[in-house]
């Protein structure tokens, strides 16, 4: 219960943030959340092996503050560049606007959903945080839709397609993130104390 009011919580405060602004700036920011969370995803790993080595008794915090704190910065400079070069905005027929608004509110709502809860996989929480309701099992929804599978299984799929580098470098090729972590979590649920170190996450290639 705790999880689903929490996610609508998400939503409704994204709503509530874009309905006094207008659709083109909705659709810009819808734009410049996904970019900034694809970075995010993208560089989370290399800045928290950077943070392990700097403070290497709080490991269980270096993924969850990197994918963060790189987001919160990207989303950040892709706005102030977005402003930049879009400082006219599109004008919409007044019904258009009206219900553009609050789909692309919605929308944007629900991809922070998508990466917030895929987010709480990296977490330093117990495995099964609030109150049991987050990963009960490996194939838990955690909410309608499955939102982290769906934002693991579309940065999957664009590191293996659109986005792909050369050799191809696909985000977790295994699909075992969400066991992998699950683990890590498990794990950290023994310790009495925040200062615990621990290996970080790897995913391997295909065999």
């Amino acid at each position: 219960m705790w999880l689903t009011i929490f996610c609508l919580a998400i939503i409704a405060i994204c709503l509530a943030i874009n309905l006094s602004e207008g659709l083109w700036s909705n659709t810009v920011t819808l734009v410049n959340v996904i970019f900034a969370a694809v970075i995010a995803t993208n560089c989370f790993e290399p800045t928290a092996d950077f943070f392990t080595e700097q403070f290497s008794d709080y490991t269980y915090f270096a993924e969850f503050l990197s994918l963060w704190g790189i987001f919160i910065l990207s989303l950040i400079i892709i706005r102030i560049l977005t402003d930049k070069i879009s400082r006219v905005k599109v004008r919409f027929k007044k019904p258009i606007e009206q219900g553009g608004i609050i789909v692309s509110g919605l929308l944007i709502g629900w991809v922070m959903v998508c990466f917030t809860v895929f987010a709480l996989h990296l977490a330093p929480l117990k495995r099964n945080h609030f109150g049991g309701a987050f990963a009960k099992s490996p194939t838990s929804n955690n909410f309608f839709m499955s939102p982290d599978r769906l934002w693991l299984g579309f940065m999957q799929s664009r590191s293996e397609g659109a986005l792909s580098a050369n050799p191809v470098n696909a985000f977790d090729p295994q699909s075992e993130f969400i066991l992998k972590y699950g683990q890590r979590r498990q794990n950290f649920s023994k310790f009495s104390t925040l200062r615990a170190s621990a290996p970080r996450v790897r995913y391997g290639p295909p065999q």
